[in-house]
């Protein structure tokens, strides 16, 4: 998972999440009080008290493993029980072929890591394969991803490799600098094993860049060291060095110094192409398939909301199997706060890359689709 990932905004259907179901120990995250936005130079010229925390994928996804099967790792403390959990099995590395309703259960086919077929009776299937789900591909065929014009390059740095001038500017805070058709951000994540020791932590920057999708700059980043051409996502170890090194000279040509150092010792950057997608409807098969997650709706990253609008559905989801709300009910609330998030997320980046640029002052802070506020169906 470290190179698979980036760092994650913990927003409050997180926070939410981890308070009711989360028996580790030891923090998940870091403290961001203010947002910050430099100038050319480096200067900070604005300010906004915004308080927010910070975490990383990896850490995220074992201490959400040592939840649910009881995985080891170096990220936790300790392994909760199971006593009067049940038994839970995480098995990875299959690929789904096909789903259809077989005396009244979802019958899925699919291949395993030795790429057998297999197949599986289950009264409910709760697609969380992503923006790409095959099992939305399945269901909704015409529901596609679109790119939107721009990417999102991505790189973390250790703090303790960087200079101390550097540290000082970038603080506990998430920074902003932003020029013409781009900007670039960065935030302080939890280091290796998910360490929060000062010193130990990642410098985790993301810098948006247009690239229209019929242009050739286009065409040559997306492909990846083997020769292939790539949609979607570059993972950390498959950008190659030509695009690396163009886009390291462009930060020293465009980026305030701090910026340029954190770009320049970034190791292993990765390329996240931005896109659009949501689907209309969250249940399929009279309630029996439900998307959730990106699977669902696949946000830009400007809203910092994918991972809350994962931990939101699965609550809603737990509420609807307890039978405490309706199908129905899941997914008003769910479509809801799908619907509100990716229009703010598509405003913010149209702004920001084809506009007039993002403003000082974030959005107001909201909880839409809170478990507390779910909509009676109509």
């Amino acid at each position: 998972m470290p190179d698979r990932g980036a760092g994650i905004v913990v927003q409050d259907h997180v926070r939410e999440f981890f308070d009711a179901y989360d028996a580790t120990t030891g923090p998940y995250g870091l403290p961001a009080e203010v947002l910050q936005y430099l100038d050319r130079e480096g200067n900070v010229v604005s300010t906004v008290e915004y308080p927010l925390r910070t975490t990383s994928w990896d850490l995220l996804y074992y201490r959400l493993r040592a939840n649910f099967d009881g995985l080891p790792s170096d990220y936790c403390d300790s392994i909760p029980g199971t006593e009067g959990r049940g038994m839970a099995v995480y098995d990875h590395g299959h690929t789904a072929l096909n789903l259809e309703i077989v005396n009244g259960k979802v019958r899925l086919q699919f291949t395993d890591r030795s790429f057998r077929p297999c197949s599986i009776n289950a009264d409910l299937v709760v697609a969380a394969d992503g923006p790409s789900s095959s099992i939305r591909g399945m269901l909704a065929p015409h529901i596609k991803r679109n790119y939107v014009g721009y990417v999102a390059w991505r790189g973390k740095v250790p703090e303790h490799e960087v200079t101390a001038a550097t540290r000082m500017v970038f603080g506990e805070n998430v920074t902003f600098f932003r020029m013409a058709q781009s900007h670039i951000l960065l935030y302080t994540i939890p280091g290796n094993h998910g360490s929060v020791a000062v010193g130990e932590r990642l410098l985790n920057w993301v810098w948006y860049c247009n690239y229209p999708e019929s242009s050739e700059e286009f065409k040559q980043i997306m492909v990846d060291k083997m020769g292939r051409n790539c949609r979607g996502t570059l993972h950390m170890g498959q950008v190659r060095e030509g695009p690396w090194q163009q886009q390291k000279a462009l930060a020293r040509e465009t980026l305030p110094w701090p910026f340029v150092e954190v770009v320049e010792k970034t190791a292993v950057p990765l390329i996240q192409e931005i896109t659009d997608v949501a689907s209309p409807q969250a249940s399929f098969c009279d309630g029996q398939v439900v998307l959730v997650g990106d699977a669902l709706a696949g946000f830009r990253p400007h809203a910092a909301a994918s991972t809350n609008q994962a931990a939101l559905n699965a609550m809603l989801l737990g509420r609807l199997v307890q039978g405490e709300i309706t199908l129905a009910q899941w997914e008003r609330a769910s479509l809801e706060y799908a619907a509100t998030v990716a229009g703010k997320s598509i405003a913010m980046g149209n702004a920001a890359q084809f506009g007039a640029g993002l403003p000082d002052q974030p959005p107001a802070r909201t909880k839409e689709g809170a478990p507390s506020r779910i909509p009676e169906p109509s």
